[in-house]
Parts: C-alpha cells; sequence; structure tokens
C-alpha cells in the first residue's frame, strides 16, 4: 500500500509541476470568434483576437498554426514563418505543420535550413526534433507507476516472484524515459525569425558593431541569449550574430521573454 500511495504522489507531483508551465486552452468563445473572423475573410481582426490569446498565455499548436494562417493572408511572411515554428515546438510530429512551414520557406530569400544543424548530439538523440518534454514526462509517469506497483506485488507474496524479469525491464524503461525527457529539456531550444525586408547581423549587441551578414524577411534562427534589444542568434549553418530584436519576432512557448526599453 506505501508503495501504491508513493507511486500516486510521485506521478501527481511530476503531472501538475509540469502542466503547470504547459500549454492552457483557449477560451471557446475567444477561439470560435477568431475562426469565424478568419472564414470571413477578416485577417487582421482574426490575427489581432489570436494575438490576444497569445498574450494572455493560452500556448497551443493549433493558436500559433491559425495565426500563422492569418498572417501569411496579410503578407506577413516573417510572422508566419515565426508563429509556425512556435507551434512545431509543440507539435512536432503534426504534418500540416510541417507542410506549412515548407510551403512559406520556399517562398523565402534565404534558404536557411528550418531544422538544427547536423551534430553527433542530436543524432544520437534523434527523439529531440519529434517529441516534447510532456510526452516524455507522461511516459516516464506511466511507467514509474507500473514500476512501483510491480515491485510493491514483487514484495508482498512469493507468488510474484516471476515478475521479477518485468520488474527490470520496467526500471531500465523507466530510467531510459527519464533520459529522454531530461534531454529534451536541457537541449529543447526557441526558434524565431526576421520579419524585416532585411536585417543585419553584427559581431556584438550594438549598431557601431561589424555587420557580419544580411538576413531577410522568414529566415529562421534559434535564439541563444537577450541582451537589451539585441538577440545572440544561431542559424542551423553554424553562422552566429546579434539581431536587433525589432527586425524578429519570436513565440516563446517555454516562457517570457524581456527586452529592454
Amino acid at each position: 500500500m506505501l508503495m501504491l500511495l508513493l507511486a500516486r504522489k510521485t506521478v501527481l507531483t511530476l503531472m501538475f509541476t509540469f502542466l503547470a508551465h504547459s500549454v492552457t486552452a483557449a477560451p471557446a468563445a475567444d477561439w470560435e470568434q477568431a475562426k469565424l473572423l478568419f472564414d470571413q475573410a477578416d485577417y487582421e481582426s482574426s490575427a489581432q483576437l489570436l494575438e490576444q490569446l497569445v498574450a494572455a498565455g493560452h500556448r497551443h499548436s493549433a493558436i500559433y498554426y491559425n495565426l500563422a494562417s492569418a498572417y501569411y493572408r496579410l503578407d506577413k511572411k516573417g510572422e508566419a514563418m515565426a508563429a509556425l515554428l512556435a507551434a512545431r515546438q509543440l507539435a512536432p510530429r503534426d504534418p500540416d505543420i510541417k507542410s506549412n512551414l515548407d510551403f512559406i520557406h520556399r517562398q523565402l530569400s534565404d534558404k536557411i535550413d528550418l531544422y538544427h544543424s547536423t551534430s553527433l548530439f542530436r543524432t544520437l538523440a534523434f527523439w529531440l526534433d519529434t517529441s516534447t518534454p510532456l510526452q516524455w514526462l507522461w511516459i516516464m509517469a506511466i511507467l514509474l507507476c507500473s514500476l512501483l506497483v510491480v515491485t510493491a506485488l514483487y514484495l508482498v507474496s512469493a507468488r510474484f516472484a516471476r515478475l521479477r524479469p518485468s520488474l527490470w525491464g520496467l526500471a531500465i524503461a523507466t530510467l531510459l524515459a527519464a533520459i529522454g525527457l531530461a534531454t529534451t529539456l536541457t537541449a529543447r531550444t526557441t526558434w524565431g525569425a526576421v520579419t524585416s525586408r532585411e536585417a543585419a547581423v553584427r559581431s556584438g549587441p550594438h549598431s557601431d558593431n561589424t555587420r557580419l551578414f544580411v538576413l531577410h524577411e522568414g529566415a529562421p534562427f534559434v535564439l541563444r541569449s537577450v541582451q537589451g534589444k539585441w538577440l545572440k542568434i544561431t542559424l542551423s549553418d553554424g553562422k552566429k550574430g546579434w539581431i536587433a530584436s525589432d527586425d524578429t519576432r519570436i513565440f516563446a512557448v517555454h516562457g517570457a521573454l524581456s527586452f529592454s526599453q
């Protein structure tokens, strides 16, 4: 009984800790109104309402996906790319998100890969681009609960001695799930996109620093750090530098960003 209570407490603690920082459902009325406005070709109003949902902390792949559709109809390819990149971070295996990302990517001036550059770490941790921390949490929670239940049965009576192989199997599976969760948490990144027609990437966080190269509207990048109103970014081809935040759009699905005035 003690083992079962411990399992329940552990799983619930993990779930509530994680869900406190995860996606929250959008108010049904606002969500339906945004879709209705889009169907009526009022893309500006639809985008504004969806932006309000995002600003209120409602982080769901469908919100970012529909927001990207509204942006694209308004000829804002940079904002559309940023919204789709955010949607991908929440639903990395969604085929519609991938299809729309590829569709916009083909129209961009800068042919920068939409995915991380190949590295030994990302090759070995192949699940990073196809799963989310929340998904790994659920897997680990289920396995941990099963492990504790089987352990309790094994210890209660000799009749359950045959469960010993299952016990070891569950222990190994739980450990692997914990590794999967840990790596997705530590390796997750924040993507953004350029929204200006042309934006300079410099060697430092100031307009007086050397201009290294130029990016154009829609170019995707990975955010590394923020200093004032400058962003340190990395491209999938390994290039890096600093870009003014006013030339970009980032939807921080993992937490809020703060830019100095």
